[in-house]
This record gives C-alpha cells, structure tokens and sequence, in this order.
C-alpha cells in the first residue's frame, strides 16, 4: 500500500536459527543506486548483523520512511553462517517494496 509523505511504515521480519550451532548473520545493503534509496528510505532495527544463539530467533524492525514520492523496490540478502565459520555461506533474498 501507499504511505503519505511523512509516514512511515514498519516492517516485522523473524530470523530463525534452528541449528544447534550459533549463528552469525548480516543484511547485505544494495550496490547502485538501489544502495542510495535504502539510505534514504530504510532504516533496520536493532542491526544489520548480528549472532543468534542455537534454536533462536531474532526480530528486525524495517521502517519505510516515505519522504518523497517514490515507488522503491529492493533485494537485500540475508547472509548466514555458523558463527565458527565452519561451513559455507549461504544466502536468501528479502524482498522490500514501498511506495509513498
């Protein structure tokens, strides 16, 4: 839906970590010019990274700030790893869509 401009909207989003290992994870920002319009328009709370302990989880608070008219639509990646760094990275999109 549309916000006024002004508005701002927030976004819940879990992370779990069902693992019996803890986790490291971190939201990678966009490149480009996406990257500007997550500055302008995003913010990520409590962080952009962090440790989840084993069978955990972990909830973002993303707010969209509608200062402008804009329509933004963005991939961010959400990256995790075992927080001993013994197995790969792996990754999985999150999808932001606003408008104002």
């Amino acid at each position: 839906s549309r916000l006024l401009v002004g508005q701002v909207d927030t976004l819940q989003v879990v992370l779990k970590n069902p693992a019996k290992l803890p986790i490291k994870w971190e939201i990678k920002k966009p490149q480009g010019e996406d990257a500007k319009d997550f500055e302008n328009f995003f913010v990520v709370n409590p962080s952009l990274g962090g440790v989840m302990r084993p069978m955990s989880s972990t909830t973002l608070m993303i707010d969209f700030q509608a200062k402008e008219e804009k329509k933004v639509e963005l991939e961010l990646n959400v990256e995790y790893q075992d927080a001993e760094e013994v197995f790969d990275i792996e990754r999985k999109p999150l999808f932001l869509v606003a408008e104002a």
